[in-house]
């Protein structure tokens, strides 16, 4: 009797494997590869396709398109701090699937849902198929049109598309189906909902920032999220920041009247910003910033701040108030002092940009020194002495020595006073007063031990 060798086992098993993967491969459902008429989709992995409901149906209720009821005359009528939608869809929307059908595949594509074909709309082809967004919704688990979703809740619905080979409205065994998830996201409407004004009902996402001013840009500094941030409870997620801006007091920092908008996307572990950089600005004009989020269904909503809040810190009137914590200014010299190769002296001692010293220098600059008016003359003075200084002493091994020996207390210090809860003025007054009081220490303390040690009986 023979028995099956290593080798020719290891073959068989390899060949067993290569042909089942292929088979498994090759049998794959039609793969989604666009999608027309809706708020947003991802296709990567399984397709999720959203449909947002934000704001009054203030739009034509086209079936061709969807619709920003964001823009002027349309925003809860007269409220233009309200919950919106520029990619909005409606009841009547035609949303079209486009697929790369299953091999060898002749029949037309469908959507099934719990055993149940979805009806399309018009004549699907092996690589398309259309429906209508109230056939959608009213197979999801809410059960209705889409202008009847619950507010302040998701619609899901879990459906397969395959290729009705068979013509028998059903995913048969010679058939495979690809899986599609559509979330419906209502987070109200009008200036009835909840999701409109960061803080007049609910506390969900930012709740304080600061804009820094940089050459031709500003920074979103000092983000305030609250706990679970970016998750929002009405069943989505903050997936961007949108910052609206004006030139005309913060009462056109909103979706009817900003200039156009900037959006800063969200890091999704523990909700900080990927970029905190608005660009595009003038120099030398004062700008007026708020701030609201974009959730995956493209949904705007948690403006921040008030309109009561910005009245009431000044940022209503042109130029804003010095007293507007959200106003800010871009400054071409500014900007400079705020890029990376401008630590002149700080960069010549340690001899790289990338030093972990000089990241605490460059947030000393830009979070205290450069938010007070003593600050920025001591900034200003030392750009204009700094690259002497740092040429100087950048060509001597001794003074580099030496610099890192005298900038270790002022990066102990500045890394001490950054984590005070005080404002840059305050810490820069600690920080000011700690500099000149540690070399007096250290003065007293050579003094005392010096009187200590002459003082001393000799030893005999």
């Amino acid at each position: 009797m023979k028995t099956l060798s290593t080798r020719s086992f290891v073959v068989f098993t390899a060949s067993f494997l290569l042909s089942f993967y292929s088979a498994v491969a090759f049998a794959a459902g039609p793969v989604v590869t666009g999608v027309s008429g809706a708020s947003s989709s991802t296709l990567t992995g399984t397709p999720i396709i959203y449909g947002g409901l934000a704001g009054d149906e203030l739009c034509e209720s086209s079936s061709s398109s969807t619709c920003n009821n964001c823009r002027s005359g349309l925003t809860c009528s007269t409220t233009p701090l309200c919950a919106c939608n520029e990619a909005r869809i409606n009841g009547n929307l035609v949303l079209t699937i486009t697929a790369t059908p299953q091999e060898s595949a002749t029949g037309a594509l469908r959507l099934i849902a719990d055993d149940v074909v979805i009806s399309p709309t018009g004549t699907s082809s092996t690589s398309s198929a259309s429906f209508t967004w109230d056939t959608l919704c009213q197979a999801s688990t809410a059960g209705t049109t889409c202008e009847n979703v619950p507010t302040t809740q998701k619609a899901t619905l879990s459906a397969r598309i395959f290729n009705d080979n068979n013509n028998s409205s059903d995913v048969d065994d010679d058939e495979e189906a690809t899986t599609i998830s559509f979330y419906i996201i209502n987070p109200g409407k009008g200036t009835s909902s909840t999701w409109n004004v960061y803080g007049a009902t609910n506390t969900e996402g930012v709740g304080g920032f600061t804009p820094y001013p940089g050459d031709e840009k500003i920074y979103i500094e000092d983000v305030t999220s609250t706990s679970g941030f970016p998750t929002l409870s009405y069943g989505s997620k903050a997936v961007k920041v949108r910052v609206w801006i004006s030139d005309n007091g913060a009462a056109t920092a909103s979706p009817t009247s900003a200039i156009v908008p900037s959006d800063l996307d969200v890091v999704d572990d523990g909700g900080t910003l990927e970029s905190n950089k608005v660009t595009g600005l003038t120099n030398g004009t004062a700008y007026v910033f708020r701030v609201a989020l974009i959730d995956e269904a493209g949904n705007i909503v948690q403006h921040y701040p008030s309109a009561s809040d910005a009245t009431a810190n000044g940022c209503d009137t042109n130029p804003p108030s010095s007293s507007c914590p959200w106003a800010a200014t871009p400054d071409e010299v500014l900007g400079l002092l705020s890029e990376d190769f401008n630590c002149f002296v700080a960069t010549a001692a340690y001899g790289t940009q990338m030093s972990k010293e000089l990241s605490v220098f460059r947030d000393f600059r830009h979070r205290i020194l450069l938010r007070t008016d003593l600050g920025k003359y001591l900034v200003n003075k030392y750009y204009s002495t700094g690259p002497k200084m740092a040429r100087w002493i950048a060509s001597n091994e001794n003074l580099k020595m030496l610099s890192r020996g005298v900038l270790w207390p002022l990066h102990s210090l500045a890394k001490l006073t950054l984590k005070l809860p005080l404002s840059a003025t305050v810490q820069l007054t600690i920080y000011i007063l700690s500099v000149l009081f540690i070399p007096l220490l250290t003065l007293l303390g050579f003094y005392l031990a010096a009187r200590r040690i002459f003082r001393s009986p000799r030893a005999n």
